[in-house]
């Protein structure tokens, strides 16, 4: 199952505009959980901005998995 996961998912990234970037945006987000995590002392506006990074995040994630899925990529 991992490897058909795998496979469509360099497919849809050597087919698709919007894989490509959904996935780059998906990478900017992670980066910027990372720089966030770092920062010392953790204040209520970086508690604030990690969430909407992490929503935002999700969103791209969940976007990513229905262009995964064969049946609903289609209908997208």
């Amino acid at each position: 199952m991992e490897l058909l996961e795998t496979e469509i998912q360099n497919r849809l990234s050597h087919n698709t505009d919007e894989y490509r970037r959904l996935t780059d945006r998906h990478r900017e987000y992670e980066s910027q959980l990372e720089q966030i995590a770092n920062r010392r002392p953790f204040t209520q506006q970086d508690w604030f901005e990690e969430s909407v990074v992490k929503k935002q995040k999700l969103q791209v994630k969940d976007r990513l998995e229905r262009l995964e899925r064969p049946d609903e990529a289609a209908e997208a």
